[in-house]
């Protein structure tokens, strides 16, 4: 909006038809007013890939969204992308998302339906804002479910690895009436070797089934020390249940004596006409100690190694126990299982051959009761 020679004033667009009165004063000290009207356009909405509900932030709630308007579909944008700006779309009839705002928001990449791909959006823009933001009033239901941690040792030695289950309801107090969950996990300390946290949504759980009637989102941040995690149906009925859902893992540092608190904010469930219930939530603490890494059975083993990262079309194995089976399998950043293969060797040393597109990607290579989890780069020119 320019007012006068040379002036311009930048203003955040509203969500609504605006007008807008600009005052200012000349040379001489006299007073000017002008007025403009910003329109906005009814049958369309400004779409920000990623943000499904239209809340100004791309974060866990957004698969949420995902799961309550799965299977939805209506008109595709021009502009079919994940890209991190805003896209023109049309209006999908008089259906809206939880901030009120039309349905079209949960199409995340514009291709006309929301479904499995729109995930990708909330990956890729994950933890990114605009200014688009709704006023939103949250509505709360009264009823409360617990989500709590459980390891089979608290104490664990220098370099030795911790696993921790997390669940969610008891068998004494089953969740009712739940949809969807989204959590946002805190630790504190400094026991974690970086690089080595990793937190994963099991592919089938009392809440569904990944890629048959529910999807999932695991996040981990070491630098923010922060876990997300989502999970939530995609077939419009809820579910009653108990019990565990994933797993959270990292190897201890070698050289000292700290501990790693592990504990839950920002925690709800979801019905499946999006009304949401605050879970309570509890705390696990484990000690890391200046002893020798116990040798447990199927603990991962820091021994395994495999290269080079990143690879091409082949990786190779190395410190393998000979005779023992070998499985490997390789995991999208969603957590989806694209290549998975098994051998026997009688050497340490084994060659595999794989053709995948370039990205980034998760191994997990099992050797006999040694495991190995870690980030896998694929590079094709």
């Amino acid at each position: 909006m320019g007012y006068g020679s040379g002036l311009n004033i930048t203003i955040t667009p509203p969500l609504i038809t605006t007008d807008y009165i600009l005052t200012g004063l000349d040379v001489n000290g006299c007073s000017n007013a002008d007025t403009t009207k910003i329109i906005i356009d009814k049958a369309c909405d400004y779409v920000w890939p990623g943000d499904a509900n239209g809340d100004g932030t791309t974060n866990n709630s957004d698969i949420l969204e995902l799961g309550l308007r799965f299977g939805k579909s209506g008109s595709a944008r021009v502009s079919i992308s994940n890209q991190w700006t805003p896209h023109e779309s049309l209006h999908w009839g008089q259906d809206t998302v939880s901030t009120g705002l039309n349905v079209t928001h949960a199409d995340c990449d514009g291709d006309g339906i929301v479904g499995w791909t729109d995930t990708l959006g909330v990956y890729q823009n994950y933890g990114l804002t605009h200014p688009l933001k709704p006023l939103l009033v949250t509505n709360y239901l009264k009823d409360t479910a617990d989500l709590y941690f459980n390891s089979s040792s608290t104490i664990i030695g220098n370099n030795d690895y911790a696993f921790i289950d997390v669940y969610i309801g008891h068998t004494d107090k089953p969740i009712q009436d739940l949809y969807g969950i989204a959590f946002n996990l805190k630790f504190s300390g400094t026991a974690v070797v970086p690089g080595t946290l990793y937190f994963k949504i099991n592919d089938t759980t009392w809440v569904g089934t990944i890629a048959s009637n529910a999807i999932r989102l695991n996040k981990v941040n070491e630098l923010n020390k922060e876990i997300n995690g989502v999970i939530t149906r995609v077939n419009h009925s809820m579910v009653n249940g108990y019990g565990k859902i994933g797993t959270i893992s990292f190897r201890a540092s070698t050289n000292s004596t700290d501990s790693f608190a592990l504990y839950a904010s920002n925690t709800f469930m979801i019905n499946n006409l999006g009304k949401s219930s605050e879970l309570t939530t509890s705390k696990i603490t484990i000690i890391v100690e200046n002893i020798p890494a116990s040798v447990k059975e199927n603990n991962w083993k820091d021994e395994l190694t495999f290269f080079p990262n990143p690879c091409t079309n082949s990786l190779n194995f190395d410190n393998l126990i000979p005779g023992e089976k070998s499985t490997f399998t390789i995991y999208t950043l969603l957590g989806e299982v694209i290549y998975k293969n098994s051998f026997i060797t009688n050497s340490k040393n084994h060659i595999t051959s794989i053709d995948l597109k370039s990205g980034a990607y998760l191994l997990h290579l099992k050797n006999g009761n040694n495991q190995l989890v870690e980030n896998l780069f694929i590079y094709n020119e």
